[in-house]
């Protein structure tokens, strides 16, 4: 008897740790599903909102949960981008025609417990909601960003987006410079401090970067207007010319290839930086 009690007491021991696992992993779903949603006092819009230099480690699968294309619901080939850089999540919507209509940052904001896309072009953060099915797939998923419309997440996402980094849409611009006679594809990826050049392969490899003698704006991306990779000074290697248009403020910036320590060098008397 004494042995039936004490198998008994092992099966009750093993299910209650059951049940304690099976409510663990219930308490972890609807802590991600709240922080998907939004608080009921979170309004449409926020017009002075704080933007992060980068997000709290806690928060990535929350925003990790927004990455990829959408598409309108009502089909009209218009979509968003959500992509992330350096640990800041952007978006990117176009219309059918492909054109750009509005780009920004998504920023988590732990006073509404909300999502929000902000806009550069009219300053204003649009409330965000991730609608899904509680056991569904990616592809259930529904997003709907206020004044933008809803979106409906583009089928094997993950698939598509996932191995090749080409995909991702952190990509700024391209071009080919020689180095020692060789040529050399480069993609190019462009930051506030700095800008870093990779390889045109489906691994994200790095070749070479070059540091801003000054720091931009969260809006350096529509500052860029492009980069040239031609020899300068007449070494027969590439180098690096980078402007960019800040509010009619034309700025240039010039390294060149030091062969010695392998890197870029920034040439002041090259470039052309306003006071």
């Amino acid at each position: 008897m004494k042995s039936l009690n004490f198998q008994t007491g092992k099966v009750a021991i093993k299910i209650m740790n059951l049940l304690k696992k099976k409510f663990a992993l219930l308490l972890a779903v609807i802590l991600c599903l709240s922080l998907a949603a939004c608080g009921s006092n979170a309004p449409e819009t926020l017009g002075n909102i704080v933007l992060d230099d980068s997000i709290d480690e806690s928060l990535e699968d929350t925003y990790d949960e927004y990455l990829g294309y959408w598409y309108i619901a009502d089909n009209d080939n218009s979509y968003i981008c959500v992509f992330e850089n350096d640990r800041i999540y952007f978006y990117e919507l176009y219309d059918a025609k492909n054109d750009l209509i509005s780009s920004g940052r998504l920023q988590y904001v732990k006073g509404y417990s909300c999502m929000y896309a902000y806009s550069e072009q009219d300053g204003i953060a649009h409330k965000c909601r991730i609608d899904r099915k509680l056991f569904g797939s990616e592809d259930d998923y529904t997003l709907y960003i206020d004044s933008f419309g809803t979106f409906s997440r583009m089928n094997n996402y993950f698939e598509i987006i996932g191995d090749d980094w080409r995909t991702w849409g952190i990509i700024r611009d391209g071009g080919t410079i020689t180095i020692d006679g060789e040529d050399f594809y480069l993609l190019v990826c462009v930051h506030k401090a700095d800008a870093t050049f990779y390889y045109d392969s489906e691994d994200q490899v790095l070749f070479n970067s070059v540091e801003y003698p000054i720091t931009f704006g969260d809006n350096v991306w529509e500052i860029f207007r492009g980069i040239d990779f031609s020899d300068l000074n007449g070494d027969g290697n590439g180098d690096v010319t980078m402007k960019f248009d800040d509010g009619g403020t034309e700025i240039k910036i010039v390294w060149f290839w030091d062969s010695e320590s392998e890197q870029f060098v920034y040439q002041p008397d090259n470039s052309n930086i306003p006071a």
